[in-house]
């Protein structure tokens, strides 16, 4: 359907917005003391609105397709695993290099330095002195449901961006049964009150402490977004909407209304020119629609996953060329831009050498007799 090609487009630039934020940070900038720096700080925000579209997506697939849920799963897990091994390994062997590194840059005296390194030490030591339960978790990619007092830094072994992949897949083992509801009154009325109960527990600790919100219960209200974004599109785009109109409108709403206003705000503003796009103009096809937006778009999940083992791996690499004590944050942030640009054509080579070749293979395998229900061969 066209209006996917601008969700797309979409996922590169929160993809970069994780990278240039992850850069920043390495960089020694890990307060935000000006707008911008906040902003471009507040990864989280963007892997919220990336679960905003998941739900939009995700729902398009299973409205559109209307496969047995064995058949959908398979093909889902497929469309993640692969890349997402491949990363952790690659995290693996990267973080004692990336411990070492945080301890001996110049900017020990960085506000809130000395507990990101802390932090990359102790997801050092639990992903290569405890690599056992971590790696059967990250087998079964919910990682992300372990709390602190089970498992210091389950959701975040190996490769720290895995546990929205844990997330991912959480919802994608549940989607099928959210949408069963629709149409069932009394049906969603009590999912929403189990939803609402456990986004509390979660929220008070009763299921544990999280050192992220990698747990669906956290944070299922964004992938509800974004199910009843896809829901309300058809008749939504029977309207004869003004997008500059509506996106400004929806905007200030979010920024009034919310505590947190920005990932809503983003799906807010993006939402109404994904709904009347022919109404965009040139510059809105150009950055979401145009063929490199789409390419890099289509390689945004490895670019998320590949971009941090880049960044540490060149600034290693940087240290051992130049003198550490010649390397200031600018220095080094010039070197996470730089690792940057390189992780792109590394995650379209992904894209096309490793994610595509999987999902053929699972579309291949769910199309055979074994997966296919005797009813639809």
């Amino acid at each position: 359907m066209k209006f996917i090609r601008e969700i797309v487009g979409l996922r590169i630039y929160l993809a970069l917005w994780v990278a240039v934020g992850h850069g920043l940070q390495l960089s020694g900038w890990l307060k935000g003391d000006n707008p911008v720096l906040w902003l471009l700080l507040r990864t989280d925000a963007a892997v919220y609105v990336f679960m905003i579209v998941s739900g939009f997506v995700i729902t398009n697939l299973i409205e559109s397709q209307k496969e047995p849920y064995l058949k959908y799963i398979f093909r889902r897990f497929f469309r993640l695993y692969p890349a997402f091994i491949a990363c952790c390994v690659i995290g693996y062997f990267i973080l004692p290099a990336w411990a070492e590194l945080v301890v001996r840059v110049a900017w020990q005296d960085a506000p809130g330095w000395q507990e990101y390194a802390s932090s990359v030490e102790l997801l050092r030591s639990q992903s290569v002195d405890n690599t056992a339960p971590h790696l059967l978790l990250h087998a079964t990619m919910l990682h992300g449901l372990v709390p602190i007092e089970m498992l210091p830094k389950a959701p975040v072994a190996f490769l720290p961006a895995a546990w929205s992949i844990s997330l991912e897949w959480q919802f994608y083992l549940i989607a099928p049964f959210l949408l069963s509801l629709r149409g069932k009154p009394f049906a969603m009325a009590g999912g929403a009150i189990v939803m609402a109960v456990l986004h509390l527990t979660f929220y008070r600790g009763l299921l544990g402490h999280y050192e992220v919100a990698s747990s669906i219960f956290g944070v299922l209200v964004f992938f509800v977004v974004g199910i009843v974004s896809r829901l309300a599109y058809d008749r939504l785009r029977g309207l004869d909407g003004n997008p500059y109109a509506w996106s400004a409108l929806l905007g200030a709403v979010a920024l009034a209304v919310l505590k947190d206003p920005i990932p809503l705000g983003i799906w807010a503003i993006f939402y109404p020119f994904l709904l009347w796009p022919e109404k965009a103009g040139y510059a809105f096809r150009l950055l979401f629609a145009s063929k490199p937006a789409q390419i890099l778009g289509e390689a945004s999940y490895s670019l998320y996953l590949i971009h941090r083992p880049v960044q540490v791996v060149l600034a290693v690499v940087a240290v051992s060329i130049v003198p550490i004590s010649s390397i200031g944050r600018q220095e080094m942030l010039i070197v996470q831009l730089v690792a940057i640009v390189a992780a792109l054509p590394i995650s379209v080579a992904m894209y096309y050498w490793l994610e595509r070749p999987a999902m053929r293979f699972a579309k291949r395998v769910t199309s055979g007799p074994v997966l296919t229900p005797p009813e639809l061969r």
